[in-house]
């Protein structure tokens, strides 16, 4: 009975997970659209200084080699657990400098960090007694560069298992990167959803030019062609990275907590990305970062200035223009359909607009007091002060996020059910003087229909397509690079095999010249 009853109780909290995240996108669309942009635009960054780095140390010495593999890994994990909170425990551990960078081993060489000829020819002149004889026949299908390889001044034992946990996080980043949803597939349902429906309302809107139905069903479908946006850069819910996968193949290096693993949701993704994004640029280029003693999380070390709190603000403004842009659009529709004015369609839209626009302001101000108690502690005589604060911003925050997805919801049904048909919606704006239109298809309808229904909506998608096209494209680039990394790490591992299976034979040729001699 007690399973039973456990059982019920997290599939509930399951439940409850999602409703909250669903209801916080559609009360907070400010929020959520830009936490989607910080999180895509700050990939891409990511992404593409680890194909810079792919790019240059190809042809580069050893040791830049070692600093910029390095830096990649150091990269990638910031990108794959972004979306992973960061808490105040978010720390390297103390392994985490040999695994990321580990002495390179002569089994494991690659190529290009092979002596060349010339120095080969080096080591021949500078050799003190030759070395034992081996098989002519064999030794003509060794590479001269393989007759003269180094000797390490490190324990082959520990390089050999320092680059093999090195190797395994690469496999692991490689796994991640294999893990995550196709984006194509993310986005497919969504996508031919929102296209299959607004092709059929600006059908209906052309087949029945002047209808005043299909007039608000275009405003309706022009207002919710937000979500396409949403849809394409958030790359839907259905296709983010397990969390529990993540956390588990980065902790050899990476100490997240006794927190469970949460994924971070999309109202606060800019200011949790911002702490990944400064975390993993303090890391890739300090090897004192990685001792324990003085590694501390960057909540205390390197709180967000206040040039990241102007760009959450501008942020949130841009995310509320993918918003207003299409609510206007749809505002002014109904507004423009007769009875032409104000009425219950064009105050709703309106009354979301406008609640959207506050609602994402107040989710700046409760970010900035969540995280000053987290990082500062108050003294004792303002601690209640700023708890009670903290409080209060929190529950407002909660109650008009709330309120804003029921206009929505609610509006919608109350469109469908056709209680914004009722004349008590169209007395809103009713003077003595206005002149009520009781038949459907005049010539003011006709007129309306051509300069602005259709016009507004052409450019209301229009814009909504050229920000999504933009989404396409920069995770295309994404997928791309981590394609090619992951061809990389395939031919590595194809190199490393027949580079240690070359040496073995060398070693076993070595040996038996001994013996003989």
């Amino acid at each position: 009975m007690n399973g039973v009853v456990q059982g019920f109780v997290a599939a509930l909290n399951l439940v409850l997970q999602y409703v909250q995240e669903y209801v916080s996108i559609l009360g907070d669309p400010a929020s959520a659209v830009f936490g989607a942009f910080s999180e895509v635009i700050g990939d891409a960054v990511s992404v593409r200084r680890i194909a810079q780095s792919m790019h240059i140390s190809e042809s580069r010495p050893e040791e830049e080699t070692r600093e910029r593999t390095r830096e990649e890994r150091v990269l990638w994990v910031s990108v794959l657990a972004g979306q992973l909170k960061f808490n105040k425990e978010t720390n390297w551990k103390s392994v985490a400098e040999d695994i990321l960078s580990p002495p390179m081993s002569p089994a494991m060489t690659t190529d290009t960090q092979h002596p060349r000829p010339q120095q080969a020819q080096d080591l021949i002149a500078t050799t003190p007694s030759p070395s034992p004889p081996i098989d002519r026949r064999i030794s003509d299908e060794i590479k001269p560069s393989e007759k003269f390889l180094p000797t390490p001044t490190v324990s082959t034992d520990n390089t050999t298992a320092r680059q093999s946990k090195a190797t395994e996080l690469d496999k692991a980043i490689a796994v991640l990167l294999v893990a995550r949803g196709k984006f194509s597939m993310g986005i497919l349902i969504p996508v031919i959803l929102m296209l299959a429906a607004t092709a059929a309302a600006f059908y209906d809107a052309y087949s029945r030019l002047g209808d005043r139905d299909t007039s608000l069903a275009l405003a309706y479908c022009v207002w919710y062609s937000w979500l396409l946006i949403l849809g394409v850069w958030g790359n839907c819910y259905a296709a983010a990275m397990n969390s529990d996968l993540a956390r588990r193949a980065f902790s050899e290096i990476v100490h997240f907590g006794n927190e469970r693993a949460v994924t971070v949701s999309l109202r606060d993704r800019y200011v949790n990305s911002q702490f990944w994004d400064n975390w993993a640029k303090k890391m890739s280029g300090r090897r004192e970062s990685f001792n324990s003693d003085k590694t501390q999380s960057d909540m205390d070390n390197n709180p967000l200035t206040w040039k990241s709190w102007l760009h959450f603000c501008i942020g949130q403004f841009l995310g509320w223009c993918c918003v207003g842009v299409p609510s206007g659009a749809a505002a002014a529709i109904a507004w423009n359909t007769p009875t032409i004015g104000l009425g219950c369609r064009a105050f709703n839209v309106l009354l979301y607009g406008v609640l959207s626009f506050a609602v994402a302001y107040l989710n700046v101000l409760r970010s900035w007091l969540v995280l000053r108690d987290k990082v500062k502690k108050p003294e004792h005589s303002e601690k209640g002060y700023r708890q009670a604060s903290t409080h209060y911003v929190s529950h407002i925050y909660w109650l008009l996020t709330f309120l804003n997805s029921m206009v929505m919801v609610l509006g919608t049904i109350f469109h469908l059910i056709g209680v914004f048909r009722t004349c008590w919606c169209d007395r809103l704006v009713w003077t003595d003087d206005t002149r009520i239109e009781l038949n459907n298809r005049t010539h003011e309808s006709l007129d309306h229909a051509k300069r602005y229904w259709l016009s507004t909506a052409y450019v209301s998608f229009s814009i909504v397509s050229l920000i999504s096209l933009v989404g396409i494209v920069l995770r295309h680039n994404i997928a791309q690079t981590m394609g090619d990394w992951i061809d990389r790490c395939n031919r590595d591992e194809q190199r490393r095999r027949e580079e240690a299976d070359r040496l073995t034979q060398i070693t076993r040729l070595t040996s038996g010249g001994a013996q003989i001699g």
